[in-house]
């Protein structure tokens, strides 16, 4: 991961499952924690300063499979 891009992943334990972390990349904590895929984007928008952001998929496609992220 690029510490310099913004990276978007649901996270799958915890208190916080369901919800979405946006996080620098090579970054131990999450900068923000939202409840949906579509708030989480608008937070890193905000925060990314330009910065690339990239959205963890959540389901198997022709492009790619949950493991992939994706560019916005």
């Amino acid at each position: 991961m690029n510490e310099n891009h913004l990276y978007i992943e649901r996270r799958k334990t915890g208190p916080e499952a369901g919800q979405y972390a946006v996080s620098w990349g090579n970054a131990k904590r999450a900068s923000e924690i939202c409840p949906t895929q579509g708030a989480a984007i608008a937070r890193a928008e905000k925060i990314g300063a330009g910065a690339p952001i990239h959205v963890e998929r959540q389901r198997y496609t022709t492009q790619g499979s949950p493991d992939k992220y994706r560019h916005i």
